[in-house]
């Protein structure tokens, strides 16, 4: 998907797709090329920086990558609905946060770690909202099939609680590295998430109001990224 083969997508990048690639390769053992997508981010870290902060301020409001990203991390795609994606960070640190537990890999996750922790602040700063007394993720589009701005959907939100966990066990090793770790709150604002993770008991269903089964094939992909 475009970091790996420059034939694809017109030479555009998926924030979704390629951490799957990422995955099948640090599994392989691939580990030259399955950190390429980490690394492919973390150049562009500074452009995504600035979109959501002033003066492209750091360690503030987070990151926000764009959805289809060119080499220059600008904007690919045409302009629609899908935009408003927001889950593709979480798959990024995903690809990350893979590519180290199979590498095992210090300086790989000591210059990728601020991929992770920008994403994290990107979700605390401006997508969770605290509603009726429980902490929600905003509207935004999850599922393109399912149509937009979905308030609290399953898998965003499944995405966002592993970044946060994820982040948590990666601070841990950057502590034992000698580096500042963030601070724990990120570690607490995760299981407030998983409390009020919309759940049907009967079949999988991606948001409150839509019960029914037309996507279970999705649902063990967002489950395994809530479960890490």
């Amino acid at each position: 998907m475009g970091v790996f083969v420059d034939s694809h997508w017109n030479g555009r990048f998926f924030g979704w797709d390629e951490a799957f690639n990422s995955m099948a390769l640090a599994t392989s053992g691939k580990f030259g090329d399955s950190r390429k997508v980490a690394d492919f981010r973390t150049s562009l870290l500074d452009k995504a920086i600035f979109w959501v902060n002033k003066n492209g301020k750091k360690r503030s409001s987070g990151a926000r990558f764009v959805w289809e990203s060119t080499e220059l991390g600008e904007e690919g795609s045409p302009y629609g609905f899908w935009m408003e994606h927001i889950f593709h960070m979480s798959n990024m640190v995903m690809s990350t946060w893979g590519h180290y537990l199979y590498s095992n890999d210090a300086e790989f996750l000591e210059h990728n770690y601020e991929l992770m922790v920008e994403s994290s602040l990107y979700y605390i700063k401006n997508r969770l909202y605290n509603i009726d007394g429980k902490l929600k993720v905003g509207y935004c589009t999850d599922l393109e099939r399912m149509g937009e701005a979905k308030l609290n959907p399953f898998m965003t939100s499944c995405g966002i609680i592993y970044t946060l966990e994820n982040l948590r066990f990666a601070s841990r090793r950057i502590t034992a590295f000698g580096r500042t770790a963030v601070d724990s709150y990120f570690s607490r604002v995760a299981p407030s998430l998983c409390e009020i993770l919309f759940a049907c008991s009967a079949i999988y269903a991606p948001h409150s109001g839509r019960e029914d089964s037309a996507i279970l094939s999705e649902g063990p992909v967002a489950q395994t990224a809530a479960i890490g």
